[in-house]
């Protein structure tokens, strides 16, 4: 297994190549209803709700994968949408984690156009639950569970997180030189956040125009000091 790598691939795929319990944490975001299209709020299309959403990945198929590939006292954190959210914490307690709250991300920013185009309140937030594989502390209890950060633009993906949030999860759940798991890397913050704090990391992604993304980003941002 080489480390500080994305492998351009299916996750669930990919997933079952990986040893047992060979991942200090994982930290991901899955792929949920970011493909709606401008008229899907009409009365005609809104009873075709599958047909504009992107193709979400069984929870029951990747969750278990997750909790094999962690080591015993880690953390799993998943974004999730509102629609996803109930069968995510469902299927991650089945398989054995231990649900430890939900993080809500303020992006400080609610955007352009009113919330699903008037059908509902303008999103501010995004909500990321966080997961324990057995009992372990994280490193700063002081930590709150709302995380004001801005936004990411300027970024050819639809959805990309703040690497300044991804390092505070980081940060709270490994240490130096531990081995960080995104199986949904997408614009590969993670692999930033992890390379910035000196730990190692391993991305999976399936699209090949954001694995090239995510390996520029990576390659243009610099080196931590030694």
């Amino acid at each position: 297994m080489q480390l500080n790598q994305i492998i351009c691939g299916n996750a669930l795929t990919e997933l079952k190549k990986l040893p047992n319990e060979s991942m200090d944490c994982v930290i991901t975001d899955p792929p949920y209803n970011i493909n709606l299209g401008k008229n899907y709020y009409s009365n005609k299309k809104r009873k075709n709700y599958n047909e504009y959403v992107d193709k979400l990945p069984l929870h029951s198929k990747w969750i278990p994968e997750i909790y094999r590939v962690l080591k015993e006292k880690t953390h799993f954190y998943c974004f999730s949408g509102y629609t996803e959210i109930t069968k995510l914490i469902q299927e991650s307690i089945k398989i054995g984690f231990e649900i430890k709250g939900i993080l809500v991300w303020d992006k400080k920013w609610t955007g352009w156009i009113a919330g699903a185009y008037g059908y509902k309140y303008k999103p501010k937030s995004e909500l990321c639950c966080f997961f324990s594989k057995g009992k372990r502390k994280i490193n700063n209890p002081e930590t709150p569970d709302i995380l004001q950060i801005k936004r990411i633009r300027g970024i050819e993906h639809p959805c990309p997180k703040p690497i300044e949030l991804l390092e505070i999860f980081i940060q709270n759940s490994t240490n130096e030189n531990d081995l960080i798991l995104d199986c949904f890397i997408g614009s590969g913050s993670t692999a930033i956040a992890a390379r910035n704090l000196k730990r190692n990391y391993l991305g999976i992604e399936i699209n090949p125009k954001y694995v090239e993304m995510a390996e520029r980003r990576i390659n243009a941002t610099p080196k931590p000091l030694l």
